[in-house]
């Protein structure tokens, strides 16, 4: 009746939580609909007032580790259920590409939340950007001419992963070392030490450790 005095059961706000949307939690009452915090707990009412369930989504936070060195773990907060891209041939801000290491994709915790493209935000997530160690391949034509040491056209200028064939100076240019060290010598292929190439054909199998390859001569004519 007007004037009198009106509180709103505890029962009632409990019941709330349970006709909510998922993902969502329940505030308190608002006398305007599509709040998401409460203004209204009861009082006296003196005439027809109407009020409205204060809802808000749930929040979970997604952390992205770059792991490279440069660039700084960053957090974000987003409505439980939704959905951010995350793709795994996408830095997502990191870095470049540093000393040779390329970009191979995320992992994440819970793993169950990521498929390769986005994150579904049902808990907090922390992932991780993972790189693809690269190694250095250099040339020395040891013919006392150090400004002449050719550099590797190749398109990653000599950084490898484990296991590469590398064809471009080795076969597509062996007597890129011009000056012998002495008049007379005849280049005679590279020495790269610990790899499958010794000689003047053939690919070199790249090892899982930086490579250096020496100019080989042979005697005079």
């Amino acid at each position: 009746t007007c004037g009198s005095n009106y509180s709103v059961p505890a029962a009632a706000n409990s019941a709330m939580n349970n006709v909510l949307k998922s993902n969502y939690t329940f505030k308190g009452w608002n006398t305007a609909s599509g709040q998401e915090v409460a203004n209204w707990t009861g009082g006296t009412i003196n005439s027809n007032i109407t009020v409205y369930a204060a809802c808000k989504s749930i929040q979970y936070n997604l952390e992205l580790r770059c792991n490279d060195g440069e660039t700084a773990d960053r957090t974000s907060s987003h409505n439980a259920g939704e959905s951010v891209p995350l793709d795994s041939n996408n830095r997502n801000g990191c870095a470049a590409d540093t000393n040779g290491r390329t970009f191979t994709g995320w992992t994440c915790v819970p793993s169950n939340l990521y498929d390769n493209s986005n994150v579904t935000m049902n808990s907090d997530v922390v992932c991780d950007a993972h790189w693809n160690e690269k190694y250095h391949l250099t040339y020395n034509c040891a013919n006392g001419k150090p400004g002449e040491n050719p550099v590797d056209p190749g398109e990653n200028h000599g950084w490898y992963s484990a296991g590469d064939a590398v064809t471009t100076f080795i076969d597509t240019d062996p007597d890129i070392c011009q000056t012998p060290p002495l008049e007379g010598m005849r280049f005679n292929g590279w020495n790269c030490p610990d790899t499958n190439r010794n000689g003047t054909t053939g690919a070199m199998a790249m090892p899982e450790h930086d490579v250096e390859c020496t100019a080989q001569w042979t005697g005079r004519d």
